[in-house]
């Protein structure tokens, strides 16, 4: 039996569990509400290689790389890059490389898990931090259209599915950005500096 994210088959929402398919929120609900499309469509973009993963406001500028020792950080971190033989780990693109911090957020608990990190190329990290992307783009640094194209092609979707994700990306993000947030570290708590 594995653990892991599900969404909700009533609202959509994220959460950990092994045999549940309802939320804690809602679990109690006496018959729960069907949402055929939205669920046909959560669960494909379940299944995109690229996802836009919108990091909760309480949790900014709390990553690993923010809270580790530099040297330790910069070791790791090319260790990641080296294990991708320099490859970005979604799309196979060269070139520069961002260690991406691959999070799972569990709702019910609050609780942030660090379970991996990934080597990925410049424009996946776009998507991934879309919201970042759009304040560079605001900036004239990046077209976002670019950024939309990426998505489209790595996941080889429509632009329908890319404004659902987006939404879909957004919404969680409003939900998550409430909540008060601890995060575990995991396996990579021993490079993060003493307090």
């Amino acid at each position: 039996m594995s653990v892991g994210v599900k969404f909700c088959k009533n609202c959509g929402h994220s959460f950990y569990g092994d045999l549940a398919v309802y939320c804690k929120r809602c679990a109690h609900l006496p018959i729960p509400l069907e949402k055929p499309m939205s669920l046909t469509l959560i669960e494909k973009i379940s299944h995109f290689k690229l996802k836009i993963e919108l990091v909760p406001s309480p949790l900014w500028y709390k990553s690993l790389a923010s809270v580790a020792v530099p040297a330790l950080w910069d070791n790791t971190r090319r260790k990641a890059y080296k294990l991708a033989r320099y490859h970005c780990q979604v799309c196979g693109a060269g070139g520069t490389m961002i260690c991406h911090e691959l999070w799972q957020y569990d709702d019910s608990t609050c609780v942030a898990h660090l379970e991996g990190l990934q080597a990925i190329c410049v424009m996946c990290n776009h998507v991934h931090h879309m919201g970042l992307a759009g304040l560079k783009s605001i900036g004239g640094q990046l077209d976002m259209n670019y950024v939309y194209q990426h998505f489209m092609a790595v996941n080889r979707c429509s632009w329908d599915d890319f404004c659902f994700a987006s939404n879909y990306a957004q919404e969680l993000y409003e939900h998550r950005s409430v909540l008060k947030w601890t995060q575990n570290f995991g396996r990579y708590s021993s490079l993060i500096v003493p307090i």
